[in-house]
């Protein structure tokens, strides 16, 4: 440890320096009538209030505290030293929440010695696990997450000894007290053995043969081992997302978050999750919603549209002898992104050609989607088995009619709900934070919505008629800032 522990009980004393605004609400105090609220900000008198509660010992408020600072729900907007200050502070006074975070956002603030970000926490769990007021790390919650913060130091490279962080913990009279102590510890020794460097996978076992014209090149990549992507560490913060932002989709969220949980326990926890294929009407959300999932999990993600598609040659590659032959398109997204196991989107199933000159998509489907031939797929270009197993696979569909059962049989299918008139602000919310996002600038810097707008908005049929809206709403806006007149 960097400092004496009981360097670090003098400091923990002391709340942690306020911001300006926050000063000021805290200078009026001398008025007991409180009258001086009425003209505080909404956001800022929110944020007053968890103040109050965090000032007199409450963790959790004084980690709701960190969480708006982080997220730039309070007044001046982000901050992550704010952030990071009450991150602590809400750690040394018991939030298990409060202390993983604090791991994860020092780990990104000093990337050059990332054991920081867990020294620091270790350093609030000894804390926390020798104070008898603290109770909460003493509870399943606090220690669960203490594993959850070797698993990240683990998978990040912050060490490679994960016996060493479990030598730490096991220190702590709290932690060999929990009740869960054998299970957890046992878990911590599971990951340590599992290398990072086994989270990968050898897609081709032999030599790729060069012939004719086509010259190995990158795929020659293929012949090593590539990494597995891991499953995500907070699936439960995920979903919370995802429930934020796609409130209709509860259904979906709650399918596929449940399968990385169970991933978790894996000897092989790399990310995948089953065929999934959304059943629903157009425009509710379905491409969306795949897109924000790969991104959250940090999976690359490649859609390839069924509508129209009278080849198959783009997913089981182009034989040799043609002037273009290439490997399918999986083992491409694998060589460009330097990851075994990318989401794969099938947009509009039911929409593929069913014309078998060529080579019917739905076909070469039903092969990628059964485990056992994925496994040993022969790519018509490389000619050899490939091993596409652990690919994930979400197909979209308007209608279900057209679509030959043999491949339904292979997906999970879930009903695409509408989304109804109280997931309005949802979907507007995320409209502007996507466009914000296409322009590569903070949604802050955008327009607000007038409630003329927001009138018309409402009558729109579909999230992706409301987002297209939305787009059109905040370009005009951003023009009339620039006093700009365009034709």
């Amino acid at each position: 440890m960097h400092e004496a522990l009981s360097d670090v009980e003098d400091k923990i004393r002391d709340l942690p320096l306020l911001p300006a605004w926050l000063e000021a609400l805290v200078e009026n105090e001398h008025d007991d009538s409180m009258k001086w609220l009425k003209d505080v900000p909404e956001v800022a008198c929110e944020m007053y209030t968890l103040f109050r509660r965090a000032r007199q010992g409450n963790a959790d408020s004084a980690c709701l505290m960190a969480e708006r600072f982080e997220n730039g729900d309070a007044p001046g907007g982000s901050s992550v030293a704010d952030a990071m200050r009450w991150y602590e502070h809400a750690a040394h006074i018991g939030s298990a929440r409060a202390a993983y975070r604090m791991a994860l956002l020092q780990a990104w603030q000093t990337p050059k010695d990332p054991t920081v970000g867990l020294d620091m926490t270790l350093l609030a769990l000894q804390h926390i696990s020798n104070d008898s007021k603290s109770f909460r790390w003493r509870s399943a919650e606090g220690w669960n997450m203490a594993a959850k913060i070797v698993l990240h130091a683990l998978e990040k490279g912050m060490i490679n000894d994960g016996n060493s962080a479990l030598s730490k913990l096991m220190e702590m009279d709290g932690f060999r007290k929990h009740p869960d102590f054998d299970q957890i510890a046992a878990s911590i020794r599971k990951l340590s053995a599992r290398n990072l460097s086994a989270l990968s996978l050898l897609v081709v076992k032999s030599k790729i043969i060069e012939d004719g014209e086509f010259k190995v090149g990158v795929y020659r990549q293929l012949e090593r081992p590539i990494s597995l992507v891991p499953v995500p560490i907070d699936v439960v913060a995920m979903q919370q997302i995802l429930d934020t932002e796609f409130p209709w989709f509860a259904k979906i969220n709650a399918l596929v978050c449940r399968q990385l949980v169970a991933a978790q326990f894996s000897t092989m926890p790399g990310f995948k999750i089953r065929p999934l294929l959304l059943a629903g009407l157009p425009g509710v959300g379905k491409t969306t919603w795949v897109k924000r999932f790969a991104e959250l999990c940090g999976v690359p993600f490649r859609a390839l549209m069924a509508a129209g598609s009278t080849d198959s040659m783009y997913l089981r590659g182009t034989p040799r002898g043609w002037s273009s032959s290439r490997p399918g398109a999986v083992l491409q997204a694998m060589v460009t992104e330097g990851v075994a196991n990318p989401i794969f989107m099938v947009d509009e199933l039911e929409k593929a050609s069913s014309d078998n000159r060529n080579g019917r998509i739905w076909d070469v489907l039903l092969q990628l989607l059964e485990p056992s031939t994925a496994k040993a797929y022969l790519d018509e270009c490389l000619q050899l088995p490939c091993d596409l197993s652990w690919v994930s696979w979400i197909a979209t569909a308007n209608e279900l009619g057209d679509i030959p059962r043999p491949l339904l049989e292979r997906f999970t299918i879930v009903m695409a709900d509408r989304p109804g008139p109280e997931h309005f602000k949802a979907i507007v919310h995320g409209s502007v934070t996507r466009y914000a996002q296409e322009l590569g600038i903070d949604k802050r810097m955008l327009p607000l919505l007038s409630g003329d707008e927001l009138d018309v908005l409402q009558l729109c049929k579909s999230p992706r008629e409301i987002s297209r809206t939305v787009a059109m709403m905040l370009e005009r806006g951003l023009v009339n800032s620039k006093s700009l007149t365009l034709n």
